[in-house]
């Protein structure tokens, strides 16, 4: 009766531990280029920030990545927002991509100072326009809260808003998201992200040299531990925002999203999205239907997230 299960279960152990060995050969193979960037020292560790674009007396575009993401995660907007004349910086958090790791916990206020501190460093005193992917949204609203004289406008990139968190369905998602977090930051340190990172490693769509890097970050143990503390940390880091309320009706605000909305409760959240765009006087709302949550930074449709950041920037400059 137990032989079959436990030959599959062999078989199955057997395949694991030969994928291991490959993606290791894989890794050992195709090592990235060195990182990108600068690095500055923030509360005695080292934080990586990769700014591009010439300086100029235009807004610089502050970009902070999702969950499980880091600075690379932007390369392709970075490249065109340059092209548009435009300055950006995007941050490796604490632990994430090539930054050291932190003892303090990974709330967003400690990101936000983690990333005010940076900014310092570089001597980038702004004016700010803020972009964010996924749990960028939440994030976000303290970097404007904590700043709000420097911040000139929003964009949401498929972004959740804080006040989401509130409805007992979110919180439902927010505690599986949690856990499964924690078993990636697990399978991460046991070789298993290393054997699949060749295949899924890249969900944005990056041009190849970002998307080797980016394929090399979604293996490293450490920062897939490090993103796990993050999104643990997700409720408390929503009560924070909710907290330093809402930008004024006059503050430009975009809002990007992706994939078909269906009805139901995808249908409701998307229209609590837009709510947030509309409710802005200079406001800009735009779904992308054939582009993926991860796409919409890649190749593909980039140029989507760059023009919303061009509304907003072009209405800041225009409100200065």
């Amino acid at each position: 009766m137990l032989k079959l299960p436990l030959t599959a279960l062999a078989g199955l152990y057997m395949l694991l531990v030969i994928a291991i060995a490959g993606g290791g050969a894989w890794k050992a193979a195709t090592r990235p280029a060195p990182p990108v960037g600068d690095f500055v020292t923030v509360d005695g560790r080292s934080m990586r920030v990769v700014c591009v674009g010439a300086r100029s007396e235009r807004p610089t575009i502050l970009l902070t990545n999702g969950a499980f993401g880091y600075a690379g995660d932007w390369a392709e907007v970075q490249a065109r927002l340059a092209r548009e004349g435009l300055r950006s910086c995007a941050f490796d958090r604490a632990g994430q991509g090539f930054s050291e790791p932190s003892a303090a916990r990974r709330d967003a206020e400690a990101i936000a100072s983690d990333m005010e501190k940076a900014l310092e460093r570089l001597n980038e005193p702004g004016p700010y326009v803020l972009a964010g992917h996924s749990m960028a949204g939440i994030l976000m609203r303290v970097q404007w809260g904590r700043m709000p004289d420097r911040v000139k406008g929003i964009v949401l990139v498929d972004a959740a808003h804080p006040e989401a968190v509130d409805s007992e369905t979110a919180q439902r998602w927010l505690k599986a998201w949690s856990e499964a977090s924690d078993l990636g930051a697990v399978l991460a340190r046991l070789g298993v992200f290393t054997a699949v990172a060749p295949f899924i490693g890249d969900q944005i769509g990056l041009a190849p040299e970002a998307s080797l890097e980016k394929k090399h970050v979604f293996a490293s143990a450490r920062h897939n531990a490090e993103s796990a503390r993050e999104v643990a940390q997700a409720f408390r880091s929503a009560r924070q925002a909710v907290r330093y309320g809402m930008p004024p009706p006059e503050f430009p605000i975009a809002v990007v999203t992706a994939g078909p909305v269906d009805q139901g409760d995808d249908a409701s959240y998307e229209a609590s999205k837009a709510a947030f765009a509309r409710r802005s006087k200079q406001g800009l709302y735009e779904n992308v239907p054939d582009a993926t949550h991860g796409s919409l930074l890649g190749i593909a449709h980039a140029d989507r997230v760059v023009a919303a950041i061009l509304h907003v920037t072009r209405a800041a400059e225009a409100n200065s």
